[in-house]
């Protein structure tokens, strides 16, 4: 399995990466952004994908992977799921989870294991 972490935050970004990594399940990768994000999904089986980031938000990469039938599942990271207005697009592109920040790392790990 091939991950891709995309989140502005690079703490954030770093963090999950190497819990990812901890688990075995496969190659990991990390975007800062939607543009890197793009030159990164080769191969992707899965994608935690941070909707709120400065430039294109995340909403962007999930509009382009509908548009090019990319069958990646996507785990959505908010801090405000219910209020944000980029939240409410993120749902037309039906991601697979939902989580919002500070994320709970089982619900993340159970997710990835259902590969």
């Amino acid at each position: 399995m091939r991950v891709l972490v995309v989140d502005d935050n690079e703490v954030v970004r770093l963090i999950l990466k190497r819990m990812i990594e901890l688990l075995s399940l496969g190659e990991v990768v990390a975007a800062a952004s939607v543009s890197e994000a793009l030159t990164l999904l080769d191969g992707v089986d899965r994608i935690v994908l941070d909707l709120m980031m400065p430039g294109e938000d995340g909403t962007a990469l999930l509009h382009h992977l509908q548009q090019t039938g990319h069958r990646a599942k996507v785990a959505v990271l908010t801090g405000a799921i219910d209020a944000s207005d980029v939240a409410q697009r993120a749902r037309t592109f039906k991601p697979d989870l939902y989580l919002n920040k500070p994320i709970e790392l089982h619900e993340l790990t159970d997710w990835l294991r259902l590969a």
